[in-house]
């Protein structure tokens, strides 16, 4: 269990599981980046190799470059929606199916600009982008409902 001093102006979500963790955004972005992008990257790369026919090497070297990439997208896109994005109290299945939409629509520019440099191909390109949205949209979505069971986000401090 993680445990760390909370300020006067952050405290955890109102509904949370008293047994569950806080984290701060920032290990809580990283967090939820790291078990994502863990599921999310190797469904990519299966159907990257599904549809373009890959060969191991080309399929690690897809691996890395999209993990790499993703990463690099997912994270600050998580700290972001934790600044910008409405309170854990005004969150409900709207409001996920928002954050999973517009992280797809982000991170789709990316995948078909990796596809097609890893292949060439740009119909198994488009192939690999819708395949991957409908895939790695049930894990994001996923993953946001665990996270907001492990460590819920901390209420965003009111004005005094």
């Amino acid at each position: 269990m993680c445990t760390t001093n909370l300020s006067a102006e952050e405290a955890p979500a109102p509904n949370a599981n008293p047994n569950s963790a806080y984290f701060s955004p920032a290990v809580r972005a990283s967090l939820k980046t790291v078990t994502f992008q863990a599921a999310a990257n190797l469904s990519d790369t299966l159907i990257f190799g599904m549809l373009t026919g890959a060969d191991t090497h080309t399929s690690l070297a897809f691996l890395f470059a999209n993990t790499a990439s993703a990463m690099a997208v997912y994270f600050p896109y998580e700290l972001a929606w934790n600044t910008f994005g409405p309170d854990p109290e005004d969150t409900n299945a709207d409001t996920l199916m928002l954050k999973t939409g517009a992280y797809q629509a982000i991170t789709g520019v990316r995948n078909l600009a990796l596809s097609y440099a890893f292949s060439g191909e740009v119909l198994s390109s488009a192939a690999f982008v819708v395949g991957v949205v409908l895939v790695d949209s049930v894990i994001y979505a996923a993953n946001e409902v665990a996270w907001d069971i492990i460590s819920p986000r901390a209420s965003t401090p009111q004005p005094k």
